[in-house]
């Protein structure tokens, strides 16, 4: 069967030392602490048209997880307070190939647990789920857990999500659900941060292995998003965004998903109950309840004033 998962990370914005004044830009570095928070970004992406027919290209605002630098501007307001406009750095890229594997791990740990309790951080941090390429990503967080005495490692069910599988990436804020994410499961494949970038060729852009900044022997699955040309049963991936025009002074929060937006579905409690900041929550569905909770999301999400975007860009320099 496909699961529905509910998936909550660290939904903070990030804290900034020093931080910019109003209309002045600074560069935030990789993020190398031993947690994650996310960030209000702005990048060229496309959206499904008004009219749900086609997609249109746009500047466009949204929420999500982008560890790796970015260009950062005092926004009016608290919620956002940043906004971010993601890049990669030319040199840092370079000096990245497929044989040295990639040498900094998330949170310290060669499990990315991606939970913020790392003691300290030994490495540079990755971004779980990737929406900047034709297709989502994801292929790390919440796919181990420590457990026993003994603390070891063992694997969750998020490595064996099915095709048709419906992750609601999210976090807890002030005691609601807000989304940032929503990928559709059109694909896996196995691999080993220790050679990702041999084990994913063909399936994961090459820059893949360099934004998750992992190591080890341990397996992971990495799962490939349905998106908007190649639908998985009409179902597609996409991030809650809205256009803007590169001057706005001001952000907005993300769309807050209720138990309420399910009412029509057959499944209608999927949210963990209250409480639950980190982790996921699975329930297993058919295809068709499946597309019952997409739309009713989609539903939702318009009803908040957001597009479904997808396909971001960032920059090189």
């Amino acid at each position: 069967m496909a699961q529905i998962v509910v998936f909550y990370h660290p939904g903070r914005e990030y804290p900034v030392d020093g931080a910019p004044k109003f209309r002045e830009t600074e560069l935030m570095p990789w993020n190398a602490r031993s947690f994650h928070r996310r960030k209000f970004l702005q990048a060229e992406g496309e959206f499904v048209a008004s009219d749900g027919q086609g997609v249109e290209s746009s500047l466009l605002r949204f929420w999500g997880e982008w560890e790796p630098a970015s260009e950062m501007c005092r926004l009016v307001g608290d919620s956002p307070k940043y906004l971010h406009i993601p890049f990669l750095k030319k040199d840092d890229q370079s000096k990245y190939t497929p044989e040295m594997g990639a040498t900094p791990r998330c949170g310290g740990d060669s499990a990315p647990k991606c939970n913020g309790k790392a003691k300290e951080s030994k490495g540079l941090q990755n971004t779980d789920p990737f929406v900047f390429d034709d297709y989502f990503f994801y292929g790390a967080c919440q796919q181990y857990v420590k457990s026993g005495l003994t603390k070891e490692l063992h694997s969750t069910l998020m490595q064996g999500l099915k095709p048709g599988s419906l992750i609601l990436f999210g976090s807890r804020r002030e005691g609601e659900f807000v989304l940032d994410t929503v990928f559709v499961v059109k694909d896996s494949k196995k691999y080993k941060p220790v050679s990702m970038a041999t084990d994913l060729k063909g399936f994961a852009p090459s820059i893949y292995p360099y934004i998750m900044q992992m190591n080890g022997e341990l397996e992971f699955t990495c799962y490939r998003g349905a998106n908007y040309q190649n639908p998985y049963h009409e179902m597609y991936s996409f991030v809650p965004c809205r256009q803007c025009n590169g001057s706005e002074d001001t952000g907005f929060e993300r769309p807050i998903l209720r138990e309420s937006d399910f009412q029509s579905c057959s499944v209608k409690t999927i949210l963990p109950k209250p409480g639950k900041n980190q982790g996921f929550k699975s329930t297993d569905i058919g295809i068709p309840d499946a597309q019952e909770i997409w739309e009713a999301v989609r539903e939702s999400v318009r009803r908040q004033g957001y597009l479904e975007g997808f396909n971001f860009k960032y920059s090189i320099k």
